[in-house]
């Protein structure tokens, strides 16, 4: 279940303009402490092989990621947006859930220093997880442990539950001006 739309395993990645539907993951990417990934104005949609462990993006432990300006929707299974990179940026974006079986919007597990910003992020009704976004969850690997969540959109379509973020022990978490 390591099939993708794009495989990444070298150093640096820059995908613009493009669309991921229908993979196992959209763009899966290696462990390359060297690496930077910037994916902007795309559409990801679909992507999942339904068994938890695919999601839309999966970005493996990378310097940075940086997602902006792009469209990421429907995981089936899995996370719309999964980095264990050092450096986390999504900005402006659409992450919506719409009717999918979809876990985190967006799950940043091992930390790092972490901005979300400006993002509409639309929780379904189906989502196995009643947090949207999820931070260290998985042990707080990254040496930096801060996450900023600030001028985002967050609608819960889950029916009388729901958390906006999660976040692990000893980890930072800054929210400002977010419309709930």
């Amino acid at each position: 279940r390591n099939g993708a739309g794009i495989r990444q395993e070298g150093t640096h990645l820059t995908v613009r303009r493009s669309a991921f539907r229908d993979n196992e993951n959209a763009i899966l990417a290696g462990e390359n402490r060297l690496s930077d990934i910037l994916v902007e104005r795309s559409a990801i949609a679909g992507n999942g092989a339904g068994d938890g462990f695919s999601h839309n993006l999966y970005i493996g432990t990378v310097r940075s990621f940086t997602l902006r300006f792009s469209v990421v929707t429907g995981a089936n299974g899995g996370h719309e947006v999964k980095s264990r990179a050092l450096r986390n940026d999504i900005r402006y974006n659409t992450l919506d859930d719409r009717d999918a079986r979809t876990s985190y919007s967006i799950d940043l597990p091992n930390g790092g220093v972490s901005r979300i910003v400006g993002n509409l992020i639309i929780q379904g009704p189906n989502s196995e997880n009643t947090a949207i976004v999820a931070y260290g969850l998985e042990g707080l690997d990254n040496p930096d442990r801060r996450v900023w969540v600030a001028h985002n959109t967050f609608v819960n379509r889950i029916p009388g539950r729901g958390t906006v973020v999660t976040a692990a022990a000893g980890s930072t978490v800054t929210l400002v001006n977010n419309a709930i």
